[in-house]
This record gives C-alpha cells, sequence and structure tokens, in this order.
C-alpha cells in the first residue's frame, strides 16, 4: 500500500513538474511574441512617421516650385515688360546711352528668370510626373553631362515598370543626392548610374571614381540620413560602399 502511493505521489511530481514546465515555456514564448509585436508596432509606427515628415516635406516642395515659379518667375516677367515699354517713353539723345543701360539690365533679368524657373523645375521635375523616373534621371544625367563637370554613363536594362509617383520621387531624390555628393566632394571625372528591372526587382547601381570617403554609418551627414529615410520609406536596401581614394558605390534594391 506504502509502494502505491510512494508510485501515484511520484506519478502526481511528474505531472506538477511537467505542467510547470509547460507553463513557463508557454509563459516564455507569450512574452517573446509579445515583444516582437511591439517592436514590429514601433517600426511600423517609426516609418509611418517618417513617410508622414517625407510626404509633408514634398508637399513643401511642390508648393514652393509653384509659388516660385508663377510669383517670382511671373513677376520678373512683367518687370521686363514694363522695362521694354519705358523705353519707348525716352527721347534723343538720351535715349541711346539708356538703352544700353536698360538692355544690360533686361539682361540681368532673363538670366535671374532662367535660374528662377531652373529651380522650379530641379524641386519639381515636370519629366519625372510627366514621363516617368528613366526619362527624369536621363534628363539630369544629360544636363551634368552638357555642363562639362564630369562625364555621366546613364543606362537602363529591362523594361521600365511605373511605380507610384511618391516612390519614383523617392528615387530620384536618392539618385540626385548621390550625383550632389559626386559633384561637390568627390572631385570625380565620371559617374556611372544604371538601372536594372528584373523579375519584379528593381536595382540602381551607382559608382564614381573620386577620392571616395570613410563610411561610418553612425555619423551621417543629412544627405545620408535623407537618402537612408527614403530608401526605408521604399522598403528598400540601399548599400553604399566606399574606400579613400578608390571612389564610391552605392546599390538601391526594392521589390516591385
Amino acid at each position: 500500500m506504502d509502494r502505491i502511493r510512494s508510485e501515484d505521489f511520484s506519478l502526481v511530481l511528474i505531472v506538477g513538474m511537467t505542467g510547470m514546465f509547460v507553463l513557463a515555456v508557454a509563459i516564455i514564448v507569450f512574452v517573446l511574441i509579445y515583444k516582437r509585436k511591439i517592436i514590429e508596432e514601433q517600426l511600423v509606427y517609426q516609418q509611418g512617421l517618417i513617410q508622414t515628415a517625407v510626404a509633408i516635406q514634398e508637399e513643401e516642395r511642390k508648393r514652393f516650385a509653384a509659388d516660385l515659379h508663377d510669383e517670382i518667375g511671373g513677376g520678373i516677367s512683367t518687370i521686363l515688360l514694363s522695362i521694354s515699354g519705358l523705353e519707348n517713353h525716352f527721347q534723343s539723345p538720351i535715349k541711346e546711352k539708356t538703352s544700353i543701360k536698360i538692355g544690360g539690365v533686361r539682361q540681368q533679368l532673363n538670366e535671374l528668370l532662367d535660374s528662377v524657373r531652373e529651380i522650379s523645375y530641379d524641386i519639381t521635375p515636370n519629366a519625372l510626373e510627366n514621363y516617368g523616373l528613366i526619362a527624369a534621371l536621363s534628363d539630369l544625367c544629360y544636363q551634368i553631362q552638357e555642363s562639362g563637370q564630369l562625364a555621366v554613363l546613364f543606362e537602363c536594362k529591362g523594361k521600365e515598370e511605373r511605380l507610384d509617383f511618391s516612390k519614383e520621387l523617392a528615387i530620384y531624390r536618392i539618385c540626385k543626392e548621390l550625383l550632389s555628393n559626386t559633384i561637390k566632394h568627390a572631385k570625380a571625372s565620371q559617374i556611372s548610374l544604371s538601372i536594372l528591372y528584373n523579375k519584379g526587382v528593381f536595382t540602381l547601381s551607382y559608382q564614381d571614381n573620386g577620392n571616395g570617403f570613410i563610411y561610418d554609418t553612425s555619423s551621417k551627414g543629412s544627405g545620408m540620413k535623407n537618402m537612408m529615410n527614403r530608401s526605408k520609406i521604399l522598403d528598400a536596401i540601399l548599400d553604399i560602399k566606399s574606400v579613400e581614394t578608390q571612389g564610391m558605390e552605392a546599390c538601391l534594391t526594392l521589390k516591385l
């Protein structure tokens, strides 16, 4: 009888310990799942904040470009018309000398008007909205090439797949930041920009032959942070590699 009771007690003890072990495992699994869910929610929330901030920034850029083109550009055009009408009020011999001076002012205003239009286009490129990413990047590379600053090799492989305008704009901004960094800091003579559409994957490859830099992910400048934020919004991978005196490479990968 005592032996049976001892066996029953041992069985109860084993069952109890097993139950406690299962309960402990269940609690641990629950905590891990809960923590993972919190982290995922935080990432989604952070990404939402970034998307909202960038969307507001792009909307402000668009509004500013429109105001710049319409208000400032329109004002300069009106002044030019007024100057043309003013010339007719002068009589000889003052007219000839005055016309020379007015001609100089007209030239300065025309140059200023061209600059305003260029800045306005630079802020919100019409080619991107009207013709797509490839056309806009091709136009951007052509402008740099024509400026004589350095050679730009641009190519697109595969059939272009149009994305949402916000995504194409984010990719365009990343490209422009890369180009701007090369022009301002790298002292390069050549840039290579390649776009590949392949089996539902978009790949942007960028390379320059400049002086390079020590890439430290812990101390990014504002331009680098902007590129990283935009890549997060795209849910894309942006990989940047650079070695001093050996140029810089960047690769942006995005699932379409």
